[in-house]
């Protein structure tokens, strides 16, 4: 079962990645900071543990900048 998910993993980063390349930077970025809040909610929702307020304000900053700066790249 671990080798399954590493390799799933594996192939997930691969094709992010290549997918990452072909296009641009600033939809690049959003993409990969999306893959980050995506991957926290989910470790949270499976550890059923919550977020504080502060963090929850940073999560969006950090978003709000991406989506600020790849607007303006574009």
């Amino acid at each position: 079962m671990i080798g399954f998910g590493l390799a799933w993993l594996l192939v997930a980063t691969l094709g992010t990645q290549f997918g990452v390349t072909h296009m641009e930077a600033g939809r690049a970025s959003v993409i990969i900071i999306l893959e980050l809040v995506t991957a926290v909610a989910s470790a949270l929702w499976i550890g059923g543990e919550r977020m504080s307020v502060t963090e929850m304000v940073g999560g969006a900053l950090i978003l709000t900048a991406a989506v600020i700066e790849a607007r303006r790249a574009a």
